[in-house]
């Protein structure tokens, strides 16, 4: 609305003053109302004015203050503050998903820890299912947890596999061989370490499927993972539960993928955090279990050679006939001592079971891979303890079922002897050979080394 103006200029002396009319005074007020809400008080604005000397005789009456026009948000901001105001957003919500990943599930350690357990009650004894060893009942019911562990010969020695319940070796793609290692009774003490964990392999879960084991692996070949799919492997893949494992060169000197780790911790915080049963080892078929004979009973079994391809891959098993246990070499003498990364310990086994199974390159893979039928069905085997040698039997039902070694010929079951276990699933087309007190006894094959054995991903 266009406001009433008003000449405000000084009159001469000798200009005589009209008379002001009922219209006039109006417009005054209205004008006087227009320049300040309250005319008793000055403003800061007129307090300036007053204190600003004239520069000219005529001066051009004052404007009315303009009010302030608060944008609303959005609706009335230009396209270029809606713009830096999205690309702001997006970036303060993608710097915080970052920040609650890499602190909440990719750096080790940021797990929640359960409280420490209580003691276990003293009481009765029973027979662990993985080595018959006597123990609490809850420690003998723990899940068994099966670790993905390489074999290169730059990655050796492994950590953690002295403290193995179970460990069974297969042939994978270039003559090299892998374990898959079984952990229940016996923990890795913190913080020694356990690995370098690797990728899957098909043959790996039918093993975990029967021992009610998750699988803790990183990666794996196609086949693989997707028969732990199809057949509902409890699976810890590093590539989705990252936070139970970590990369770390300084323990063996590797890059990766040969430097990949876990420990026991983390381990069994990955059963909890999946809601798996914690106390599986209860519903475990357990194989059968007798004591151990004395020492003037015991065989006269010295070595068991493992021709599995060439002389780095092959094993060497030493009998120790006054502590009953087998002591293990990587190779086909005794140079090489298998020995543990985190405390210089060899491996040992008081059982050795030889699994023989159909195997053959997997047809159409460029990676050289190959097939080991573990999955059902029964083979020949060989079980040594005592210093003697069983001729056997395997038989599995079906990809879920325990696999169970028989007397060759009979339906009568092995009795192992308690403590660790190696089982070395061997191709049929090798011949394993042991050597006796005196003189070389056995089966023995010339073998042929294979290639190169650079191992493949």
């Amino acid at each position: 609305m266009k406001k009433p103006s008003m000449d405000i200029r000084p009159q001469r002396k000798d200009q005589a003053a009209k008379p002001k009319s009922d219209l006039d005074v109006a417009k005054a007020k209205k004008f006087s109302e227009a320049i300040g809400e309250n005319t008793e008080s000055s403003t800061s604005a007129d307090k300036v004015a007053e204190s600003t000397p004239e520069t000219s005789d005529t001066s051009s009456p004052p404007s009315p203050p303009m009010e302030k026009t608060k944008k609303r948000f959005w609706k009335d901001w230009s396209k270029k503050q809606r713009t830096v105001f999205v690309v702001i957003l997006v970036a303060v919500i993608a710097a915080a998903a970052f920040l609650t990943y890499w602190y909440g599930f990719a750096q080790r350690g940021e797990i929640e820890e359960p409280p420490p357990p209580e003691e276990e009650p003293t009481g009765p004894l029973t027979r662990s299912p993985l080595t018959g060893i006597e123990m609490p009942p809850a420690t003998a019911e723990q899940t068994p947890m099966a670790i993905v562990i390489e074999n290169l010969t730059t990655v050796r020695p492994q950590s953690g596999m002295s403290r193995a319940d179970v460990v069974y070796e297969f042939l994978a793609e270039g003559g090299i061989t892998r374990f898959l290692v079984i952990f229940a009774s016996n923990d890795v003490l913190e913080p020694d370490l356990i690995g370098p964990v690797r990728s899957l392999r098909e043959y790996f879960v039918p093993v975990g499927l029967e021992l009610l084991a998750p699988v803790y692996h990183v990666g794996g070949a196609p086949n693989a993972l997707a028969r732990a799919r199809d057949w509902g492997m409890r699976d810890v893949n590093q590539f989705f539960d990252s936070k139970y494992f970590w990369r770390d060169s300084s323990v063996n000197g590797q890059g990766a993928p040969h430097n990949m780790w876990t420990r026991m911790p983390e381990v069994k915080y990955a059963v909890r955090d999946h809601s798996w049963p914690q106390d599986d080892g209860k519903n475990l078929r357990a194989w059968e279990f007798t004591d151990e004979a004395e020492e003037n009973e015991r065989g006269t079994i010295t070595q068991i050679h493992i021709p599995f391809s060439n002389g780095r891959y092959n094993v060497t098993w030493v009998y120790d006939k006054t502590k009953n246990r087998f002591d293990r070499y990587q190779g086909d003498g005794t140079d090489e001592p298998h020995l543990d990364r985190n405390n210089d310990e060899q491996l040992t086994a008081r059982n050795i079971v030889v699994q023989y199974c159909e195997s053959y390159p997997l047809p159409g893979d460029d990676k050289s891979r190959i097939v080991i039928h573990n999955e059902e069905g029964e083979g020949d085997a060989l079980a040594f303890f005592n210093g003697e040698v069983i001729e056997a039997t395997w038989k599995k039902e079906n990809h879920d079922a325990r696999t169970i070694f028989y007397k060759r010929g009979t339906d009568e079951e092995i009795e192992f002897i308690p403590g660790q276990f190696w089982v070395e699933v061997v191709p049929n087309d090798k011949e394993v050979y042991w050597e006796e007190e005196g003189d070389l006894s056995g089966e023995e094959e010339e073998t042929v080394e294979t290639e190169t054995g650079e191992e493949v991903l």
